[in-house]
């Protein structure tokens, strides 16, 4: 078999790998939102707290975009183990099936996003919350060779 082959088909296996991560967070980020959803005093928290309006909105989209990044941080390692030099091309294979699944409904009934503009946050989330991990997982494994590189042990 060439290398070429073998190069080619590696790539094929990894980006099938990275879209059956993606599945598999997506089922994680389900469950684990649905315990969210049912114990986390949060929302009652800050309706005492006198936050409304705009300022609830901010506040729960960074709240929900810090705790998505937590829940993808296994994903974010499993994906930075498959090839680190081509994340680009794996991360769109594992970010598509949660945000097609997500926002399914826009292919089904496209007038249930009439009001658009109230999706724009969750999309944001959907895209980027992924990739965030994957850059926070990339800078702690770079940090760590760079700190064992300069002290004279090699990785």
């Amino acid at each position: 078999m060439e290398i070429s082959k073998l190069k080619t088909s590696n790539i094929y296996l990894s980006v099938a790998a990275a879209f059956v991560i993606g599945v598999v967070q997506l089922f994680v980020l389900d469950y684990c939102w649905r315990f969210v959803a049912m114990y986390s005093q949060l929302p009652t928290w800050a309706i005492e707290s006198g936050i409304s309006g705009a300022s609830f909105s901010i506040f729960f989209f960074v709240f929900d975009l810090l705790l998505n990044i937590i829940i993808c941080l296994p994903a974010a390692y499993a994906l930075c183990k498959l090839r680190p030099e081509k994340l680009l091309v794996y991360l769109p294979f594992a970010v598509i099936p949660g945000l097609l699944w997500q926002y399914r409904l826009v292919f089904t009934d496209p007038t249930a996003f009439y009001s658009w503009t109230a999706f724009v946050p969750g999309v944001f989330s959907a895209i980027f919350m992924l990739p965030i991990a994957v850059l926070i997982i990339n800078y702690a494994v770079f940090k760590k060779r760079l700190t064992t590189q300069s002290s004279g042990t090699s990785v």
